[in-house]
Order: structure tokens, then C-alpha cells, then sequence
């Protein structure tokens, strides 16, 4: 691991970023936590926008059906494509909690905090498969305002530099 290093690029934030999988217990730094957020959002909206305009021009008969489909197979790519992104979403969610818990740390924030993004999203899906609709709209925007506040919260500088309760900085 290494040593604090407030101005950490993006290849080493990165690399962190996933070895760093299974770690809940140190401290990110702000750009160990947004530069790995930011290519991973990159890397999904690159492939929805793939996936759309592949569904887009096959249905629109701009390309034909034939043309895009694979030849082993008649699957269709958009579907590929949107498979590819889902798996990649998945394949992110146990390191994107764990780098959230690690920034929660660095502000001095303990773990459960982050819940206060997934009760109400959570609710929000019990509702509107239960069928209460207008709950189901209070929960979302809840959920709103609470993605809002853990974006300033993971906004914060370091309120402790190298030491707080939950221990040192060891890694970016």
C-alpha cells in the first residue's frame, strides 16, 4: 500500500480502484475515489449509447438486420451490447461500495452512512412493484435528495490528513 498522496493520477487511482476490491477498512482520497467513478461512467455511457444506435439503426433499416447479426448465431448485437454493459455494471458494485466506504472513512464517516442512498431506492422498488405509486414517487425523490447528499459528503476534503478515528490514510 502506499502513503497518503492527496494528488494521486488516474492510471493509480485506477489500479487501486480494483485492487482494492475487498477493502472496507482504510481511507480514498477524493481523486482515488472520482477518477475511477468518472471512467467507469464513461465506459457505461459508451456502451449504452453503442447498444442504442446499433437497436436504433437496425430497427430503423438504415443497417440491415442481416449485416449486424452474428454469423454463428442470429443474436442480436444491441442485445450483446446491453448484456456486455449489465455485466460490467455487476462487475463494478462490489468495488464501487468498497471505494465509497473508503471515502465515508476519509471524511471521517462511518460505513453506514451509505445506506442513506440505498433505503430509499430500495423503497422505491417495493413500492411501485407493491403497486403505491404515490409512495413509490415520495421514495425516488427522497432517493433524489439523498444521492445528493452523499455526493457532498464524498465532495469533502480529508477532514483528518493523515490520521481520524477510523486510521491512517494507507492508501489513495
Amino acid at each position: 500500500m502506499q502513503h497518503f498522496n492527496d494528488h494521486v493520477g488516474f492510471a493509480e487511482a485506477y489500479k487501486n480502484y480494483w485492487l482494492n476490491t475487498f477493502n472496507f477498512r482504510d481511507r480514498t482520497t477524493r481523486p482515488g475515489f472520482w477518477w475511477p467513478l468518472l471512467l467507469n461512467f464513461i465506459i457505461w455511457l459508451a456502451l449504452s449509447i453503442t447498444g442504442f444506435e446499433i437497436s436504433y439503426h437496425s430497427f430503423m433499416g438504415l443497417i440491415p438486420f442481416s449485416y449486424i447479426t452474428f454469423y454463428a448465431a442470429d443474436i442480436d448485437p444491441a442485445l450483446v451490447v446491453s448484456v456486455i454493459a449489465s455485466i460490467w455494471y455487476l462487475i463494478n458494485v462490489v468495488p464501487f461500495i468498497a471505494v465509497s466506504v473508503r471515502r465515508l472513512h476519509d471524511t471521517g464517516k462511518r460505513w453506514p452512512r451509505i445506506l442513506t442512498g440505498v433505503i430509499p431506492i430500495a423503497g422505491f422498488l417495493i413500492s411501485y412493484l407493491l403497486g403505491a405509486y404515490v409512495l413509490a414517487i415520495l421514495c425516488f425523490l427522497v432517493s433524489i435528495g439523498t444521492a445528493t447528499y452523499m455526493i457532498v459528503i464524498l465532495a469533502f476534503m480529508s477532514k483528518f490528513p493523515l490520521h481520524n478515528k477510523l486510521g491512517p490514510l494507507d492508501q489513495v
